[in-house]
């Protein structure tokens, strides 16, 4: 949350110097996760290990798990994750129809995930009704 805010307000900065910040950011997620992954000192607890193949390890090594959370999956998810921001950012400030239509969608949904992730819920939980009772199911542990 706390890295939201800080991405806030370099979001607010000059374009040149907003696109620099995010590439050093990217950089930096991605060369702490690779320091922390290859000397073990903190970050996942399943370590990686050499494999049979220079693929197999690879997979091994960037084989990180979500839980419990560690600074290794943060680091590998939000690096590329800013470097998208980086790379898409010229495309947003361009003003052809197609793309300011696309800009005001993706606007609106960044501005209210909570809505959309609330909204989701009732609906699953109505397609999942429908689906049980469309094929004769009982529904009512639904409910419970």
């Amino acid at each position: 949350m706390t890295l939201g805010y800080l991405l806030g307000s370099i979001m607010l900065t000059p374009h040149e110097f907003r696109r620099h910040r995010l590439w050093q950011m990217n950089l930096g997620a991605l060369a702490l996760f690779f320091v922390l992954r290859c000397t073990i000192i903190c970050g996942d607890l399943h370590t990686w290990s050499a494999q049979a193949t220079p693929l197999e390890t690879a997979f091994s090594f960037f084989n990180v798990q979500k839980y419990p959370p560690s600074l290794d999956i943060l680091l590998v998810t939000l690096g590329p994750a800013i470097a998208a921001l980086a790379l898409f950012d010229p495309w947003m400030e361009t003003s052809t129809r197609l793309r300011s239509g696309l800009r005001s969608a993706l606007v609106t949904f960044g501005r209210v995930p909570l809505f959309y992730y609330l909204l989701h819920l009732p609906l699953r939980h109505g397609l999942a009704l429908l689906a049980s009772w469309m094929t004769g199911r009982e529904v009512g542990w639904l409910f419970g």
